[in-house]
């Protein structure tokens, strides 16, 4: 395609399925996002078959079962129903549900799928408890020894300088009316309406796709609110970073998120974060760890507000301090750091 990175390769979906063309890459070892969906079985099978090292990357929160774990699953199917989904996707939803207690049915082909990889990377160590969980269930038990935690990669431009934090409650995302139904920005308004009400010396600003068109649900703000609310489009990273640096909460309001990279992003810019307790919502969660955050106990309206006013009351008595988040996160997240990882995990001997 016209923008394509010289070192990207594309090809004919067939020659994925072909031995012989992934011989011809002479590579060593892939790392494959497939999510263990059986449908690319026959890419994963030519991939060994050509002698190459497979790792699948489970860019997920986690795999829930209604044998592992029946209140995650629940809350995590009924996490998925909302009234921004349209009836076609809230049935097919239910349906997934119910073949979810016929395992064979598709569970025991993706656990095969993912069984077929040397290593399993999972974006959090939620996530791997979750899929190690979920496996053992359903009689995978060595799936487990090869799992490994390695996080989605943060560009390193993203980085805590010496700005000075302002009273400002950040959020990034896509907000255009086809992510509605996962970003929910009708609860993300909802909650900053009275958090910016009760603190009169706090700003907002939400970047991303669509959220020039958020003002939408802003029509019953007073003059004096809406002034303090700034709505931007995409950021590319140079100019986004500036906005994580001077900014104290990322505000993650969404129904479900594999990683969150904006929260990654913001934890490495001094940016603490705030995010409700949910099963789809766990490895976001993991950023407010290290002193970086609060986590709502529900995610619904009160919950949020109370964790929003929690850590602005955290920022004023000085229990944060972005250079240190930064360092901590940073150390982890940015992608020379965790592409050091990855090599060391796929290049060590295996356990005796």
């Amino acid at each position: 395609m016209k923008d394509d990175d010289p070192r990207l390769i594309r090809t004919e979906f067939s020659n994925l399925e072909s031995e012989k063309w992934w011989r011809s890459l002479q590579i060593d070892a892939l790392i494959f996002y497939g999510w263990g969906d059986p449908k690319y079985q026959a890419i994963m099978t030519a991939i060994r078959a050509a002698g190459i090292k497979l790792i699948q990357n489970l860019d997920t929160v986690g795999i829930y079962s209604p044998y592992s774990n029946f209140p995650d699953w629940f809350a995590a199917s009924i996490g998925l129903v909302n009234r921004d989904q349209s009836l076609k996707g809230n049935f097919r939803l239910c349906a997934r549900m119910i073949r979810d207690f016929f395992p064979k049915i598709y569970e025991t082909k993706r656990l095969a799928a993912i069984d077929q990889s040397d290593l399993v990377f999972c974006v959090s160590n939620a996530a791997r408890f979750s899929i190690c969980d979920y496996a053992s269930s359903l009689g995978l038990e060595n799936i487990t020894a090869k799992a490994r935690v390695i996080p989605h990669a943060v560009n390193p431009v993203m980085k805590f300088t010496t700005q000075t934090k302002t009273n400002t409650v950040l959020m990034v995302g896509r907000w255009e009316k086809a992510d509605e139904s996962q970003k929910d920005p009708r609860m993300m308004l909802k909650c900053l309406k009275v958090f910016l009400t009760s603190h009169s010396t706090w700003n907002a600003v939400i970047v991303g796709r669509g959220a020039t068109e958020l003002d939408r649900f802003c029509k019953q703000w007073s003059p004096e609110l809406r002034e303090r609310l700034q709505l931007l489009p995409h950021l590319a990273h140079d100019s986004l970073v500036s906005l994580c640096c001077e900014s104290k909460i990322l505000f993650c309001a969404s129904r479900f998120e594999s990683f969150h990279i904006a929260s990654g992003e913001a934890v490495c810019c001094g940016c603490s974060v705030v995010v409700a307790a949910h099963p789809l919502l766990r490895s976001t969660e993991h950023f407010t760890s290290q002193s970086s955050g609060t986590v709502a106990i529900r995610r619904d309206h009160r919950s949020l507000v109370q964790a929003l006013e929690s850590e602005a009351e955290a920022w004023e008595h000085g229990a944060r301090n972005p250079a240190q988040i930064s360092k901590n996160w940073s150390s982890q997240l940015h992608a020379p750091n965790v592409a050091r990882a990855a090599m060391k995990i796929i290049t060590d001997p295996p356990a005796a």
